[in-house]
């Protein structure tokens, strides 16, 4: 995937909020960037979280030191059809401003051949949401030498077993692609693929690529999706 510009990025938020608020069903609780940072600032804070200061990285920071979205559908109470919560990046380094406790990351954590023990040193939660009300999750930066990787939690205890990595540019634009969709999230936790630094367009082809629409993602929420149908949903042939 070639790297994506802040104009882009932009552009593709801007198009994705004008989506969101033309539908009858959807009712946005709120959607905001905050300022962007600075090129140097971008790249101070990289330094000290030890985060690779990728080109994708930079851009998202060029765009905006944080996202917030959060949308509901009307007639399913309880559930997010879309949520995205990343902070500003100059807070990522202390638990207590995290949207989750720090037990989030609690648990001893090992998977892709890297310890996470100590995880605050080595692993950057960066998008706290939910898909209901009563959880939160979470997605985290893992720097791996030149690159910077993101994997999704399971859950509060951010189990490994069964998540995908992709890259940090992957994440933001299937972030926008899928309107903020926490499903879409699960479907990268059913790769299974807790194997060294592997992507999860290898195990979910199509998942990093694919267009979803608005109304399918309603529909697939409405549904209340088992684990297959999330699967099937996301490995699908891409719309026309």
């Amino acid at each position: 995937m070639s790297s994506l510009t802040p104009t882009e990025l932009r552009s593709r938020w801007d198009a994705m909020i004008t989506d969101l608020k033309a539908h009858p069903s959807v009712k946005i609780v709120k959607a905001e960037l905050n300022p962007p940072m600075r090129e140097d600032q971008a790249l101070e804070v990289a330094k000290r979280l030890g985060l690779a200061p990728t080109a994708d990285l930079r851009a998202f920071l060029a765009l905006c030191d944080g996202m917030s979205l959060s949308w509901t559908i009307e007639g399913v109470a309880g559930y997010y059809g879309g949520m995205i919560a990343i902070p500003s990046f100059g807070t990522l380094d202390d638990p207590d401003e995290w949207p989750c406790g720090p037990d989030a990351l609690e648990n001893p954590l090992s998977a892709y051949g890297v310890d996470f023990e100590e995880a605050q040193g080595n692993v950057v939660p960066f998008d706290f949401f939910q898909r209901t009300k009563d959880e939160i999750e979470i997605a985290a930066m893992l720097p791996r030498g030149d690159a910077l990787d993101v994997f999704v939690s399971e859950d509060q205890t951010a189990c490994l077993e069964d998540s995908a990595l992709v890259s940090f540019g992957e994440y933001i634009a299937l972030l926008l692609r899928s309107f903020g969709s926490p499903i879409a999230r699960k479907a990268l936790q059913l790769g299974s693929s807790n194997t060294d630094a592997e992507r999860a367009s290898q195990v979910i082809p199509g998942i990093l690529t694919r267009t979803y629409s608005l109304d399918a993602l309603i529909e697939l929420v409405r549904s209340e999706p088992h684990n297959g149908q999330v699967r099937d949903f996301f490995r699908g042939p891409a719309e026309e």
